[in-house]
């Protein structure tokens, strides 16, 4: 629905934000996840990103690997956060929450 409505810049500018994004998460990752991430915690953790761009394009490599470390740790993100009602708002918004603050400066 978005798309249709969007303007060229407004759609280049989100095209940006999620290429500054990718290429922040492939520096987390220099050989690839080791193992696979649930989709709930890829998409927190663009959310966290995109949302604090500009300052975690300047934190270093072992930093952003804490940063994520840190993501997988919290409770949101734990087996038992994860299990069951993913789509549930209070779930989905203590997920973003978390993802945001995990990588505000």
């Amino acid at each position: 629905y978005l798309r249709r409505h969007m303007g060229t810049p407004e759609i280049n500018e989100k095209r940006r934000s999620f290429e500054r994004a990718t290429s922040v998460v492939d520096r987390m990752f220099p050989e690839g996840p080791k193992e696979r991430i649930p989709t709930a915690v890829v998409e927190a953790l663009f959310v966290g990103v995109i949302k604090n761009i500009d300052a975690v394009e300047l934190l270093d490599d072992m930093d952003l690997q804490h940063r994520y470390i840190r993501l997988r740790n919290a409770e949101p993100f734990t087996e038992e956060g994860l299990a069951g009602g993913l789509s549930k708002k209070l779930k989905v918004s203590a997920r973003l929450n978390k993802a945001h603050e995990t990588f505000s400066s």
